[in-house]
């Protein structure tokens, strides 16, 4: 009985620390006209907490929040997926900035940094995807995420972390 239960905690432990846990920031472009919306996606991976959006000072809210999650199980590894998406216009020209979203946990709460978009005159804005990825290390006692900022070619359709 006791290997069984030993054999169950090791199998459970390999599974949740194998997890890739992350907070994705994504935009469908960093440079906007005055006159153009964005839409502002947050995805949460194999992390469970109560999500807190930002509050979109400099921008008004079109629309959202949409949700969506899934749960997968797929050869006894577990993994979830959760986002919550946004359209947004801005309220003014200039650099305007996507303010932190919050993501609070149990015992420790996730902050995104502050995403800058720049906004220009009408119909001067082109598309250049960004990203922002926020690793969680589960065993890291004093949660200092790594925090990435990758451009990703608006072809793609894939965010790739690195």
């Amino acid at each position: 009985m006791k290997t069984r239960v030993i054999c169950f905690i090791i199998l459970w432990a390999n599974i949740v620390i194998g997890q890739n846990k992350s907070i994705t920031v994504e935009t469908d472009s960093d440079f906007i006209s005055i006159d153009e919306t964005i839409k502002v996606s947050f995805i949460v991976e194999n992390i469970q907490g109560a999500f807190e959006a930002p509050k979109f000072l400099d921008f008004y809210l079109i629309n959202g929040p949409f949700t969506s999650s899934s749960f997968q199980s797929i050869n006894g590894e577990i993994s979830s997926k959760s986002s919550y998406s946004y359209i947004l216009k801005p309220s003014k020209k200039g650099e305007l900035y996507i303010d932190e979203a919050y993501l609070k946990m149990q015992d420790t709460t996730l902050v995104t940094i502050p995403l800058k978009i720049i906004v220009s005159e009408a119909n001067a804005g082109k598309k250049n995807r960004l990203s922002q990825t926020i690793d969680f290390d589960p065993l890291d006692k004093d949660v200092k995420s790594k925090i990435t900022k990758t451009p990703v070619q608006p072809k793609k359709r894939k965010i790739v972390k690195i």
